[in-house]
């Protein structure tokens, strides 16, 4: 993957700045060629949710969060789509001890 190439590069965008497909791309590429996933730790419960909310909205369904927002059984739900394959993409809150 190239992002370790460039982790010690600091890059600050605006909002809608094109941050985000830092990781979507990979994750998605990743996705086509294998069973992979990748992990996206962010401290914004909300900016999770409209991660996931706006992939959704183009037909990308391959991406779950996972937060205290969550009653246990969605957060059940999202943990098994995930170890079932069908995500690609999850974004635990960091204050999660999931390990995935």
């Amino acid at each position: 993957m190239v992002t370790p190439k460039y982790l010690h590069v600091k890059e600050v965008f605006p909002t809608g700045g094109g941050k985000s497909i830092t990781f979507q791309v990979p994750a998605l590429m990743g996705g086509i060629n294998s069973m992979g996933l990748t992990v996206v730790i962010s401290p914004l419960q909300s900016l999770m949710k409209d991660q996931v909310d706006n992939l959704e909205k183009v037909g990308i369904t391959e991406a779950v969060t996972i937060n205290g927002l969550l009653d246990p059984i969605e957060r059940a739900k999202s943990l098994e789509r995930v170890e079932d394959g069908e995500k690609e993409i999850t974004a635990p809150a960091k204050d999660r001890g999931y390990f995935l």
